[in-house]
C-alpha cells in the first residue's frame, strides 16, 4: 500500500506522536506532519518551541521498520529549515531511550548536553542539527531543500500551494513560517 504525507491534521498527528515519544503533557503551539499508509498513521513529526529565525524542537515517532523514507525526511527538514526559517533543530531524548538516540544520531543530530535527571528517572540528552549540517537537503531527485520538486514535493503538498504563489513559500500546512508564532 502506498504511503502519503499527512498535513493539516496536526491534532491527529500530535495525538499519535505524543505517547510514542513519552510526552506526558499535551502539545502547545505546535505544527505536525504525518505519514500514512492507507488510513493509518505510521509516522509523525511534531514541531514545537519555535523561535523565529532561530530554532524549533522536532519530535519524531514511527511504527515498524519500513516507515522511514527520503521523501518524508525531506519534507520534514524542508519545513523546519526553509518554511520556518530555523537555523537549528533541537531534539530532546531520554538517556535511557537507546533506539531514539541511535535514530537521531543517524539523522545527523549531535549531542550538545546532558541534563542530570532532566527526564525524571534518567538524564535528558539535548541534541541539535544546524541547517548547514543537514544531509537531507536533497530529495530523491537531487533537488536541494527549498526547491519545489514537481516529482515528489508538489505531489504531497500541491493542495496547500493552490492559493499561494511560489514566492510566498508556504509551509506544508499552508501556513507561512512568518505567520506562525506559537509563543
Amino acid at each position: 500500500m502506498k504511503k502519503r504525507i499527512v498535513i493539516g491534521e496536526k491534532e491527529r498527528v500530535g495525538d499519535w506522536v505524543a505517547p510514542r515519544v513519552r510526552r506526558g503533557a499535551p502539545w502547545a503551539n505546535y505544527e505536525a506532519i504525518g505519514l500514512a499508509q492507507g488510513d493509518e498513521l505510521i509516522a509523525g513529526v511534531v514541531f514545537d518551541s519555535y523561535v523565529p529565525a532561530a530554532r524549533c524542537c522536532m519530535h519524531v515517532a514511527g511504527e515498524g521498520r519500513t516507515w522511514l523514507n527520503r521523501d518524508f525526511l525531506w519534507v520534514c527538514f524542508d519545513y523546519a529549515f526553509e518554511q520556518m526559517g530555523c537555523k537549528t533543530i533541537v531534539g530532546l531524548v531520554d538517556a535511557d531511550n537507546a533506539d531514539a538516540l541511535r535514530f537521531d544520531r543517524h539523522l545527523g543530530f549531535q549531542e550538545l548536553a546532558r541534563i542530570p535527571q532532566g527526564a525524571g528517572d534518567c538524564d535528558l540528552v539535548v541534541l541539535a542539527m544546524q541547517r548547514e549540517m543537514c544531509r537531507w537537503k536533497q530529495n530523491r531527485h537531487g533537488l536541494p531543500i527549498g526547491s519545489p520538486c514537481r516529482f515528489c514535493f508538489q505531489r504531497h503538498i500541491s493542495r496547500c500551494m493552490a492559493n499561494t504563489t511560489r514566492s510566498q513559500s508556504p509551509a506544508p500546512c499552508g501556513m507561512r513560517a512568518s505567520s506562525w508564532n506559537p509563543r
